[in-house]
């Protein structure tokens, strides 16, 4: 969902004079804060945290493979309800990517708050 304002996020970090990576930042938290950004993207955490080369691609594997193999032991009509574009799934998926391949790119809080995800204890 988006807010039904389209934004010039160019001239919009020119106006506030902020760079365009943190006012993109800015207008995510905002529309978190509002609750219209439900899902994070592997996307997003892209250019939220700028992960080094690689990060996002292998993320994106293993989600698919998840969903291969975690899908194949669910039974059909839970399979097919399940959203696999989570932001539990993707956040889940780019922070062990990002601790597999021993690249420091964001704490693990950080990875949360973006995506809306409260830690159970």
């Amino acid at each position: 969902m988006t807010l039904s304002v389209e934004f010039n996020e160019a001239a919009g970090s020119a106006l506030l004079a902020l760079s365009l990576a943190k006012y993109k930042r800015c207008l995510h938290d905002i529309r978190v804060v509002l609750g219209l950004n439900k899902h994070i993207t592997l996307e997003e955490l892209d250019i939220r945290f700028g992960p080094p080369l690689g990060v996002i691609e292998y993320s994106r594997k293993l989600l698919d493979k998840f969903k291969q193999s975690f899908g194949a032991t669910m039974p059909p009509s839970v399979s097919r309800q399940t959203n696999w574009a989570d932001s539990a799934y993707v956040a889940g998926t780019f922070a062990l990517v990002c601790k597999h391949l021993k690249k420091r790119v964001a704490s693990k809080a950080d990875i949360l708050a973006i995506a809306s995800i409260k830690p159970k204890v």
